[in-house]
């Protein structure tokens, strides 16, 4: 499987690979033995093609732009680039929002998602009923803080407004993804009963998780 790869490093064997067009997983690359059997190590390998590489960053920037398009809160020249959300510190560069630091040239804004909690203009909405749900309140209450998070790393307009736990516990989000992100997270943990509702012509969530 390996022949003509041997002694080349990573990177190089990288290259060799998508010059090739071969479709390698990592269990296939840890078979070389230049790569560090941890899984954790950062690489990020799956398709390696020649095209991959060029378009990636291209191909997310227009995927998150059309995520926007019918955003009143988000427009593609609304914000200076660079800026920084005078508010939870995000900065606008290179037409995307992202966790970087901050130029010295950049302007002051406030965020589609600062702005959408600021006038409670939810985009999702979870309401997590039944007897486990309950039992189990701080456990799921970890869980959508962990998927917050990790949501919020990819997708930095992608937050918590609320949480209600007054009777249901009832999550409201800037965006729909997450609110999806949140149900998928804790029917995959707990099964029980999982529904989502996408209002027609509405970028919008609602998601009702139960379990007795």
């Amino acid at each position: 499987m390996l022949e003509g790869f041997r002694g080349a490093g990573f990177w190089e064997l990288c290259n060799l690979v998508r010059a090739r067009g071969k479709a390698w997983t990592l269990a296939h690359l840890r078979a070389y033995d230049g790569l560090p059997g941890n899984a954790n190590h950062g690489y990020r390998v799956g398709k390696l093609t020649e095209t991959q590489p060029r378009g990636s960053q291209l191909g997310r920037r227009d995927k998150l732009i059309q995520e926007h398009e019918h955003d009143p809160y988000f427009s593609k020249g609304q914000n200076f680039d660079p800026s920084q959300c005078t508010e939870c510190g995000v900065l606008f560069a290179r037409g995307q929002f992202r966790w970087e630091e901050v130029p010295l040239d950049a302007r002051g804004m406030e965020c589609p998602a600062c702005r959408r909690i600021k006038d409670r203009y939810e985009g999702g909405v979870v309401t997590i009923e039944g007897d486990f749900a309950s039992e189990h309140r701080e456990e799921i209450l970890n869980l959508i803080t962990n998927t917050e998070r990790l949501e919020k790393n990819h997708r930095p307009l992608e937050r918590v407004m609320a949480v209600d736990t007054t009777s249901a516990l009832e999550v409201t989000t800037t965006y729909e993804h997450l609110a999806r992100r949140i149900g998928d997270a804790i029917h995959r943990a707990y099964k029980g009963e999982l529904r989502m509702d996408y209002p027609k012509g509405e970028k919008y969530v609602r998601i009702h998780w139960k379990r007795d």
